[in-house]
């Protein structure tokens, strides 16, 4: 089942943040939410997921298997978080890894807050799929380049066999040639996986080596939407047009 937001509505007291952002996510397929700082990405994603602070008011639906995640309560998403949606978090990868543990026992961790065992072949065959060699779950974090700490992460988001994964500006830090591979290996992990990916980028120039669809999001609301390549070659707004020409610029 795809994932379907209806209506979404984000504010901080007197100040919306989203409004009527609506959006369907299927497996197989990766949707780019694209857009400048502050104009609203990771605040839709951490909506989603239901990580926002208390002070976020939501409203709207947002359906997976028949079953509205605004509605649920909080031990049955954590259930559904675990099961079927993960989370590349923005951010530095150090942030996100212990540095006084090995990658192996980083990951030995997650499995244990599970109440599962650890699955060592799989994890090889995980970090495989992302370019890095096994041997590295015996290195700290601090012995990684950001490339790898970040495929490190990517794996690791595979690791309970998601239907659906959120990644939030997962190529942010860095340089050029690492963001290609990360779009290959984004790629080739929903062909083979089936996954559906949200990408939350404000990078178009990324998005188009790796999208579908894009949503262009502005201050809170959707400028265009549309299958990445006809909105490269023919969009409709102002925004868009100034961020497929300062995307051109880079390249």
């Amino acid at each position: 089942m795809p994932i379907e937001v209806r209506r979404l509505r984000i504010a901080y007291g007197e100040y919306v943040a989203v409004e009527e952002f609506n959006m369907r996510l299927e497996r197989g397929s990766i949707v780019a939410l694209i857009g400048p700082s502050g104009s609203g990405k990771s605040t839709v994603a951490k909506a989603i997921l239901r990580i926002l602070p208390p002070i976020a008011k939501v409203s709207g639906e947002v359906y997976l298997d028949n079953l509205n995640i605004l509605s649920l309560q909080d031990k049955s998403m954590r259930e559904l978080r675990l099961k079927k949606i993960s989370y590349i978090p923005q951010g530095s990868s150090k942030v996100y890894l212990n540095p006084m543990l090995k990658i192996s026992d980083t990951i030995k961790k997650l499995y244990r807050n599970r109440n599962m065992g650890f699955e060592e072949n799989k994890i090889r065959e995980l970090l495989l799929m992302v370019d890095l060699e096994p041997r590295i779950l015996e290195r700290y974090p601090y012995m990684l380049s950001g490339g790898q700490l970040q495929r490190v992460l990517i794996a690791i988001s595979l690791l309970f066999n998601p239907e659906y994964i959120i990644a939030d500006e997962p190529t942010a830090s860095l340089d050029v040639i690492t963001q290609r591979s990360i779009a290959h290996i984004f790629k080739e992990m929903v062909k083979s996986k089936e996954l559906g990916m949200l990408l939350i980028t404000h990078d178009l120039m990324f998005a188009k080596l790796v999208a579908d669809y894009a949503i262009i999001l502005y201050k809170g609301k959707v400028i265009e939407y549309g299958k990445m390549q006809e909105l490269i070659k023919m969009p409709k707004s102002n925004i868009t047009k100034n961020l497929v020409e300062g995307s051109m610029t880079v390249e």
